[in-house]
């Protein structure tokens, strides 16, 4: 499968973030904010969704969170790794790049049938969930496409 040549911009005020996305996916905007305990279901009102059109397994959601001036990323991250090591299987843990931003990436199963590719990242004061969401294996050309819209994705300085 080919890249899309066609993309439109999804600009999120509320996370202060944009991204591109393929011009035929549909932009579902957050309505809410990062949860007061846990984190954000990829099917609630607290994460941006990007998804394909028709019956597809796969979508992109992005949550954020806004740093406490106590709270720091990492202690933030080690609350989101605790919490997700009870329902999660995690691999392939690497280093990215988002915006000239270094993160992390990682594979994911959680409850035995939710597959995801996570990026965490902080970025002026908040931290960032950048999720491909899949309810099967998340194929090549998935991930291609992930990191496409990965390096199409900027923070709102």
């Amino acid at each position: 499968m080919a890249l899309p040549t066609a993309w439109t911009t999804f600009v999120s005020t509320r996370f202060a973030y944009s991204i591109e996305y393929p011009a035929d996916w549909t932009a579902t905007p957050a309505t809410a904010d990062w949860p007061a305990v846990g984190w954000p279901t990829p099917d609630g009102t607290a994460v941006d969704r990007l998804e394909p059109p028709g019956d597809v397994a796969g979508q992109v959601i992005v949550s954020s969170d806004e740093l406490a001036p106590d709270d720091v990323a990492a202690g933030r991250r080690a609350e989101i790794d605790q919490e997700s090591a009870l329902v999660r299987r995690i691999s392939g843990t690497v280093s990215v790049s988002i915006d000239a931003v270094e993160g992390r990436r990682q594979d994911q199963v959680c409850f035995g049938s939710d597959h995801l590719i996570e990026v965490f990242v902080d970025h002026g004061g908040r931290i960032y969930l950048i999720d491909w969401f899949s309810k099967a294996d998340i194929s090549a050309a998935d991930r291609a496409l992930f990191d496409a819209m990965l390096a199409r994705f900027t923070f709102a300085d």
